[in-house]
């Protein structure tokens, strides 16, 4: 896939977003993203999510797998026409796992597949067209994508951007009143 600055506007306001075009005569079942992530806490929950919107597919897979095989993966198919989750997988050494679609309003949605992860190795985070009714790429279908975060966590957190930079975020305090700082 080829990715283009898709000058859309995102959640957060700005249009630091990318299209992601499946290359003319690929098959469309292919990573748009891949990722591999290193030194997590084995047999916890992990989360990870991306804000996506329809570019031209009708559909997204966001999909976590061992490092070491395709066979032992957590993964979700979302609609990006109208948020639901068409199908939701644990496969493998892969449990409890949950996904969740959020409408950000403007056909983008944050979608996020959750699962405890068996690995105390590799771990490979992937996004991947998901349209049935596409089988090869033409240069300008895709996805829109912002946002991708994987967390240690059984759900997904507010977005923390990055900008290619390693972030943190302050603790969330709850005070008696119910508030929360």
């Amino acid at each position: 896939s080829t990715p283009t600055l898709g000058n859309e506007v995102n959640p957060s306001g700005d249009s630091s977003t990318y299209k992601m075009n499946a290359n003319v005569g690929a098959n469309v079942d292919v990573s748009f993203t891949y990722q591999v992530i290193t030194g997590l806490t084995p047999s916890v929950a992990h989360s990870y999510s991306v804000f996506a919107k329809n570019g031209g597919y009708d559909e997204l897979k966001v999909l976590v797998d061992d490092g070491a095989s395709l066979s032992n993966n957590a993964q979700a198919t979302f609609n990006l026409n109208d948020g639901s989750i068409t199908s939701i997988q644990a496969n493998g050494t892969f449990s409890g796992t949950t996904a969740k679609a959020e409408d950000f309003g403007n056909g983008w949605y944050r979608c996020t597949v959750s699962s405890v992860i068996s690995s105390t190795g590799a771990t490979r985070t992937r996004i991947y067209n998901s349209d049935s009714t596409i089988t090869v790429g033409d240069g300008t279908k895709g996805a829109y994508l912002y946002g991708a975060q994987f967390e240690e966590l059984s759900y997904a957190t507010s977005l923390i951007p990055t900008y290619g930079t390693p972030r943190t975020r302050l603790q969330d305090s709850v005070n008696g009143a119910g508030t929360v700082s």
